[in-house]
């Protein structure tokens, strides 16, 4: 977890402490270390794989450090894919363990395997299942697919609540912050299933701004994205003065905050995708447009955000006219 200033283990570690006691929970430095490594290592993982998603490689290839330190679990499957002998992308045992880490403290990375480098250097092999599950034991809960099941960032209610108090939540707004796992700590979800391989988890606490999101996300649901509703945090202006209000939603296991102009000018466009910066502190916006806003209205609005000396927006997932289309920025910049 970094600060505005890139702060270490040791000085996030003082922030986090803070947040977990008055949370009710009591750790010992030592765990939160490596809750905090691990948790880095899962949103390396999750960065990848975000990157790979439009281009799957043929295969991924296991990178395991071999030394005294190797821990069994990664031991008893280096000889059959890791460091120079990779899986097929299709192979079954990124549906059943899916990617690392795999226990606590696991120092395996990955990589993409392309054609040419298949037989030079890197052989892929199609090992059966069966013998990889005699080898290959990982910790309950690790492994898996970050982007499948949205878990990799989460805070507690409380601890969300602290972060208001201690004048830090916008640092762990970022997504690169995990904390703890989010169906384990935040029961009471409904899964509504989509089409092509797409749901959205519905909280029983349902966040004000529901009913005006609802159109959105079901049909990120129905496009193949999985969405996981965020619950809003009450009263924060009263209660910290503090002008703050927490995204409405992860969608592949990203940050983003749901916004919908209220009139049908590229000013009105302009400042909703700002506002995911201002209040929210994302980089990532879904922008729900009235299918009665004229389309060069829609993308002058788009273009002068890009153009923004202020501008941090990077991606928009942007539902228009019944179409939904991921646009770059930087693809609008002059």
């Amino acid at each position: 977890m970094e600060g505005k200033k890139g702060k270490t283990f040791q000085e996030a570690w003082k922030e986090v402490k803070a947040l977990a006691e008055e949370d009710g929970s009591f750790f010992k430095a030592g765990y939160w270390e490596t809750v905090y490594r691990t948790n880095i290592q899962s949103a390396y993982t999750a960065g990848k794989l975000e990157q790979y998603k439009n281009n799957m490689p043929p295969a991924w290839e296991l990178l395991i450090i071999e030394d005294g330190r190797t821990s069994d679990t990664c031991k008893g499957i280096v000889s059959l894919i890791g460091n120079g002998k990779a899986l097929p992308a299709n192979h079954n045992f990124w549906k059943s363990y899916g990617f690392p880490p795999y226990h606590f403290n696991c120092r395996t990375s990955f990589r993409a395997v392309y054609t040419y480098e298949i037989g030079k250097g890197t052989e892929v092999e199609n090992v059966p299942m069966k013998k990889i599950r005699k080898y290959f034991k990982p910790q309950k809960g690790f492994g898996g697919n970050p982007l499948d099941n949205g878990n990799w960032w989460m805070l507690t209610k409380g601890q969300i609540e602290r972060g208001i108090k201690y004048g830090i939540i916008k640092e762990l707004n970022r997504t690169e912050n995990v904390i703890a796992d989010y169906d384990e700590l935040w029961k009471g979800y409904t899964r509504h299933k989509g089409k092509n391989g797409g749901w959205y988890d519905l909280c029983s606490d349902l966040p004000d701004d529901w009913e005006e999101n609802k159109s959105a996300v079901e049909a990120l649901a129905e496009t193949g994205y999985k969405v996981k509703v965020i619950p809003e945090i009450k009263n924060v202006k009263k209660n910290y003065k503090v002008d703050w209000s927490n995204p409405d939603v992860f969608i592949n296991a990203l940050l983003y905050d749901v916004k919908k102009p209220k009139k049908m000018t590229s000013n009105a466009v302009k400042s909703r995708i700002a506002s995911a910066w201002k209040k929210q502190r994302l980089t990532r916006a879904v922008l729900n447009v009235p299918n009665e806003m004229p389309e060069d209205i829609l993308m002058t609005g788009i273009r002068r955000q890009a153009n923004d000396d202020n501008n941090k927006i990077t991606d928009i997932i942007l539902i228009y006219k019944g179409n939904i289309k991921e646009l770059k920025m930087a693809d609008f910049k002059k």
